[in-house]
């Protein structure tokens, strides 16, 4: 190797290295941007579906009151539920499995709220029973969706605590609900 050679096959060193270098800063950032697109994208499915569900619950009636119904409230409570059956299949195109359960026992109980505010012999003192259990359900939601937006754990042991419960205080066994 002469001397004339050594400038070149460092010159070429020097862009490979620079070019690498871009390269691999444009990857990690794209990464990011993507990660941070499909979080806003969760964060406001998440929130549309909790805020439908509550309204729903918002309008149904307590089917053990004896005053009379209003049709047109009946049908912006189908329509309430409509939206939120929408926002629902939304949220399982981005959402992780573990959220998607969630949310559907959620709309699933949503539904049988609304079908059983118009059955008023069906609930005879349990109704705000149905209620606090529609409340739970939407806590149920907000925890998953919470681990699914957070940021990743920084150690390993951390990922433990999160994936056991003790990090939110809800210790549970694997594969419990």
């Amino acid at each position: 190797m002469d001397a004339t050679s050594v400038p070149i096959i460092q010159g070429l060193i020097t862009v490979a290295g620079t070019l690498g270098g871009t390269w691999l800063g444009i990857q990690l950032s794209k990464g990011k941007e993507e990660r941070q697109w499909r979080r806003d994208r969760c964060l406001d499915t998440y929130a549309e579906v909790l805020t439908l569900s509550s309204q729903v619950l918002d309008e149904c009636e307590d089917p053990t009151d004896p005053i009379t119904r209003d049709p047109q409230k009946k049908a912006l409570l189908w329509a309430k539920y409509a939206e939120l059956k929408l926002a629902s299949r939304k949220s399982a195109l981005l959402a992780p499995s573990a959220v998607q359960e969630r949310i559907d026992e959620l709309v699933k109980w949503s539904q049988r709220l609304v079908v059983g505010s118009n059955y008023p012999e069906r609930f005879d003192g349990v109704w705000p029973k149905w209620v606090v259990h529609h409340q739970h359900l939407a806590n149920r939601v907000m925890r998953a969706a919470r681990v699914d937006l957070s940021s990743p754990p920084k150690s390993r042991w951390d990922w433990w605590k999160n994936w056991w419960g003790e990090a939110d205080g809800t210790a549970r066994p694997p594969n419990a609900s």
